[in-house]
């Protein structure tokens, strides 16, 4: 196992390219701060088809996890039980 970018390279060089070039690319990545995050529900039936009938996941296990992310149902406060 090679512990560093060097020792890797010195053993199996990049055709045409130097590795220390490539590791710069992303070490001198530029980054911003200037973003928002915004989550939105999700889509049951988009995702559904997105990962059971496009890339064959299990259906069964699509459906759990959209089940545990699905927004909960209305939770009765502590002065609302009877």
């Amino acid at each position: 196992m090679h512990k560093t970018a060097e020792e890797l390279f010195s053993h199996h060089p990049l055709p045409d390219a130097d590795w220390k070039e490539v590791l710069d690319v992303f070490k001198k990545m530029p980054v911003t701060d200037d973003y928002s995050l915004v989550w939105k529900p999700v889509d049951r039936k988009k995702a559904y088809n997105f990962l059971v009938e496009k890339h064959d996941f299990s259906p069964e296990r699509v459906d759990k996890v959209l089940d545990a992310i699905a927004p909960a149902k209305h939770q009765k406060g502590l002065g609302e039980f009877s």
